[in-house]
């Protein structure tokens, strides 16, 4: 959801967590806009590979992974891209079960409210165990819990597998499992890099341009004037 804000007699826009490539989620792209001041998510930085890339990276690992692990874990933010992960699997992995928690499981029963939204084939193949299934989802991800925590590690120790699919915060149990070459960090892309960051530029009509959310790209470095 992107925002545009009109103050002082001046435009800004918003892009808020921007991605077009989204597998479950609609959006509204920004094209055509025009504003003084755009702050437009460019989370990747100078990361070039596109969301298909990503995607095949992704689907590939999980594909050798599964040669050697029973379950792989996938920690996933609330409401986020947990769903998207789902549709990536359902399509290229139809023989997998998934399983969620039972937060991931609530998610899940509120979309399927929302008929128009929710593919029945997705939510028929969710499983609310996690003890025999191919790909379980967690919703934590950073495994702040000791729930999540204590899963993982059971799951781990009987010779399951887990992957990280977003950034890990620094000092978190997530970012030491990765450390320790225990969990797998694989990127599906749920914002946009520098190329995407651009490309939407040229599609509209701003006279200054600010990067969100980049820690590669400074304001002063990756500002764009016009």
């Amino acid at each position: 959801m992107w925002y545009e804000f009109h103050i002082a007699g001046k435009k800004l826009l918003f892009s808020g967590d921007y991605t077009e490539n989204s597998l479950m989620y609609h959006c509204d792209p920004i094209c055509d806009r025009t504003a003084d001041i755009a702050v437009i998510d460019c989370a990747y930085g100078r990361d070039s590979r596109s969301f298909s890339e990503c995607c095949s990276d992704l689907t590939s690992a999980v594909s050798e992974m599964k040669e050697q692990h029973r379950t792989i874990i996938f920690p996933v933010p609330k409401y986020g891209r947990g769903i998207d992960l789902l549709r990536l699997f359902n399509e290229k992995f139809p023989e997998m079960t998934c399983c969620g928690d039972d937060c991931f499981m609530s998610q899940m029963n509120e979309l399927y409210e929302r008929r128009w939204f929710m593919n029945k084939t997705l939510y028929a193949r969710l499983y609310t165990s996690g003890t025999a299934c191919d790909i379980l989802f967690l919703s934590d991800p950073q495994r702040r819990s000791s729930y999540s925590q204590n899963i993982t590690e059971s799951i781990l120790a009987s010779g399951g597998a887990a992957i990280m699919t977003g950034t890990p915060e620094p000092d978190t149990a997530s970012e030491r499992l990765i450390k320790s070459g225990k969990m797998k960090f694989l990127r599906y892309p749920v914002h946009q890099n520098h190329d995407e960051f651009t490309e939407l530029v040229k599609q509209n009509k701003f006279r200054r341009v600010i990067p969100f959310h980049s820690a590669e790209l400074s304001v002063g470095d990756g500002m764009i004037e016009f």
